[in-house]
């Protein structure tokens, strides 16, 4: 399992040592050498197979049309204008017309055909790392930058793209250009071909320098894209966070420190880019002066026709106008090498979850839960969050979770839903370790209604029916209804079509809550989870979210995480948990009595409750 690689840190290439890439000072695997990244590159075609064969038939087919045009014209001037015979002059320029409207029609399906298969590719990767990224596990999304994981999905994709078309294609059409061009170029007249044959050599080694040092270059920009995509991310998500503080120009700060790193690297990478490009033009312009002087003093000695010269140089053309776009084209490479590292990057992770070769898959679900010694620790610190904590559910029972902020309870709960595995100990579910579940099963028995509450910029109905998106809208209603949330549905102007704000803006905290609930209930599981459902509401909210969840609990092995006590004084069973361990346990009756830390957190909020009380009877 390939889980711990060089995402986010740095990274640079050293053509010099067999094309390794080095990530914080260490070699990394030959995984990431430029010769596996561009087999990866290739072997991407493989999503078009048709297609890619008619991109290389069109390719073959005007390269064919291009190598033949200069000896057209050598043909016309050599055996028609020299000689005045004004039919050949006719016959050979129909010729060169029809070649051209030839090799015209086989550039323009060469250009589609090319076309589609960078978008095809970069659709096709863009859903496979798409449905990766849902696969991986809560661990990664721990510590990874949603800002990074944009970056890929868009301008990472773009940048493969772009090397099927023009990039890959201007390479091949190159390379058999620079073949056919000198092999046709020393049967016309070897001298200068040799002298022609000079510049290639130094023009591809000066491509090649350049290319592999601009490479890491576009590496860092990329990844520099991405953290100020990380910043505008954070800032738009937290939009009334920043207002309410009036963070404004510390927010707009940020953004530009992180906007001046990324114009840093794209300059950096451009000027050493540009200057490559700027040094090819001035070879090959040397070396074309040379070709056409001699050639020219052939000419006048009688020993070169004049349609051989002119054909000569337009193949010469066709030599070195190719070679001096190489240096654009090893950009589009080097963009799309890096952006190739980092896509796989990501797909070498591979899930630390993930369901058994042979999963259990029961029929029905009665909802027994037990916690058989169980310790946790996450890997981002490897601290201990929970130690040797044992509880039994029976179904149907009602468990209260009670504890200071950081003292396990959501770990808890997220073990028994396998968001995470534990460390030691097991979490078993009708006698089963949730390790040998299969896990879309699993958690289609394992329900939330969390304290902050997700909802999509959609519409109500399809919010409550996420679950089970084939649900009825009869079933959709019952839900809601069960929630109390019918009524205020039925008040907004398209009632269930209502589409919501993003992340439910238009709605109240209750009111969300609420639809949160009919969500859970429309998914009918089998075991409840109450993450602090109703620790952001008011009392009176509360107490209608408090009926709704009424509903919602029936006959269902529940767990209740609460900092209110009020939240869990039904419970079966109250488990108090302090440093990842359960301290106190029984009922709410017998903590009390008992007179530990629940009996003290009690006492606390019962006097808290009181004296608003008071308050509110006074005004």
């Amino acid at each position: 399992m390939y889980d711990a690689y060089c995402y986010g840190s740095a990274v640079w290439f050293d053509a010099a040592a067999a094309g390794h890439l080095y990530c914080g000072g260490k070699v990394m695997s030959d995984q990431y050498s430029v010769r596996y990244l561009i087999r990866r590159l290739l072997m991407l075609m493989g999503e078009s197979k048709g297609a890619t064969a008619l991109a290389a038939v069109s390719i073959l087919t005007s390269i064919g049309f291009s190598l033949a045009l200069p000896l057209l014209i050598r043909a016309l001037i050599n055996n028609g204008v020299a000689t005045g015979d004004m039919r050949v002059v006719v016959r050979l320029g129909v010729a060169i017309m029809v070649v051209s409207l030839l090799a015209a029609s086989s550039a323009y399906l060469r250009g589609v055909t090319t076309q589609w298969v960078g978008e095809r590719v970069s659709y096709a990767l863009r859903n496979r790392l798409f449905r990766h990224l849902e696969g991986l596990s809560f661990s990664f999304y721990d510590t990874a930058q949603s800002g990074q994981l944009l970056s890929v999905l868009t301008e990472d994709i773009r940048n493969i793209r772009r090397f099927y078309s023009p990039a890959l294609r201007m390479l091949v059409q190159t390379a058999i250009l620079i073949v056919g061009s000198v092999v046709i170029m020393f049967t016309l007249e070897w001298r200068l071909a040799l002298i022609a044959l000079i510049m290639v050599p130094l023009l591809l080694t000066l491509t090649l320098f350049f290319g592999a040092r601009v490479r890491p270059r576009y590496l860092r920009t990329q990844r520099q894209f991405g953290e100020a995509m990380t910043v505008v991310q954070e800032n738009l998500a937290g939009t009334r966070l920043v207002r309410a503080f009036g963070r404004e120009k510390f927010e707009e700060a940020k953004f530009i420190a992180a906007g001046e790193t990324l114009f840093a690297r794209q300059l950096d990478a451009a000027r050493l880019s540009t200057f490559a490009n700027a040094n090819l033009p001035f070879i090959t312009g040397v070396g074309t002066v040379l070709i056409v002087a001699i050639g020219a003093w052939q000419v006048i000695n009688g020993q070169l026709q004049v349609g051989t010269l002119l054909a000569f140089y337009l193949y010469l053309q066709q030599l070195t106008d190719p070679i001096r776009q190489i240096g654009p084209i090893m950009n589009n490479v080097a963009l799309a090498l890096a952006s190739t590292e980092r896509v796989y990057e990501l797909l070498a992770r591979r899930p630390r979850v993930a369901s058994p070769a042979e999963p259990h898959t029961p029929a029905t679900v009665e909802g027994h839960v037990s916690f058989q010694d169980v310790s946790f620790a996450y890997a981002r610190d490897g601290r201990k969050v929970l130690r040797g904590v044992t509880i039994d559910a029976p179904p149907g029972a009602i468990v209260g979770l009670v504890g200071e902020t950081g003292s396990g309870k959501t770990s808890i709960v997220q073990l028994m839903a396998r968001f995470y595995d534990v460390t030691s100990g097991s979490v078993l579910i009708d006698g089963v370790d949730v390790r040998q579940w299969d896990l879309p099963t699993l958690r289609a028995n394992v329900g939330f209604v969390l304290q902050e509450t997700f909802l999509f910029s959609d519409s109500i109905r399809d919010n409550i029916a996420y679950g089970r998106p084939d649900a009825s809208l009869e079933d959709v209603v019952a839900a809601a209804r069960a929630a109390q949330a019918d009524d205020f549905i039925s008040r907004l102007p398209e009632g269930y079509d209502t589409v919501l704000g993003e992340r439910g803006v238009n709605l109240s905290g209750g009111q969300k809550q609420r639809l949160s609930i009919a969500r859970a209930l429309l998914l009918d599981p089998r075991i409840l989870v109450l993450d602090e459902a109703t620790s952001s509401v008011d009392m009176e909210t509360e107490r209608e979210i408090q009926a709704a969840l009424a509903t919602l609990m029936a006959g269902r092995t529940t767990f209740i995480i609460a900092q209110r006590v009020s939240s869990v004084l039904n419970a079966d069973q109250i488990c108090v948990l302090a440093d990842g361990r359960i301290v106190e346990r029984g009922t709410h009756a017998e903590l009390v009595l008992h007179g530990g830390l629940y009996r003290q957190t009690y006492d606390l909020q019962t006097r808290d409750a009181e004296v608003v009380e008071r308050l509110a009877a006074d005004d």
